[in-house]
């Protein structure tokens, strides 16, 4: 996902013509020529439309998984590729490791030893470390999740 909405962040740090992208420009009820020094109010709500705005210590824990490759944008790089981009996440968690808050970031192609999937991180950071073990299916499952409830 993108950590901002503002289409001046996009175009300082996606290279092609994301920021462009109608929807950022009718989301803001803006014009092309506007992106760069867009009226007051319009500008408040690019800024509190972008989460990375609101990290602080202590920010809940982030988990971000990007389906393409972490390559550098260029000029040439398609407004939808770009609006996608997992420099997004770069940024992000480039600001939430600075606060020493938990962020992980996967990109298409990654090596993922040791990575956590989705479900561990999610038990460990926001419902207790135990809670994954007790959703486990008995030996010879091949650890899959149960995700009926159990019996007392």
């Amino acid at each position: 996902g993108q950590c901002s909405y503002d289409p001046r962040f996009v175009k300082e740090h996606i290279r092609g013509p994301a920021y462009q992208c109608s929807a950022l420009l009718d989301l803001y009820g803006i014009t092309l020529d506007q992106i760069d020094a867009p009226p007051p109010d319009k500008a408040r709500l690019m800024e509190d439309a972008s989460p990375i705005n609101f990290v602080e210590v202590d920010s809940p824990p982030v988990y971000m998984v990007y389906n393409e490759f972490n390559l550098p944008t260029t000029p040439h790089t398609s407004e939808g590729e770009g609006i996608h981009h997992p420099t997004y996440g770069v940024k992000l968690k480039k600001k939430m490791d600075e606060l020493k808050n938990k962020c992980h970031l996967r990109s298409y192609g990654d090596d993922l030893t040791g990575f956590p999937t989705e479900m561990e991180f999610l038990s460990k950071h926001l419902l207790g470390s135990d809670v994954l073990e007790s959703c486990r299916m008995p030996e010879g499952r091949n650890g899959e999740l149960n995700t009926h409830e159990q019996s007392p």
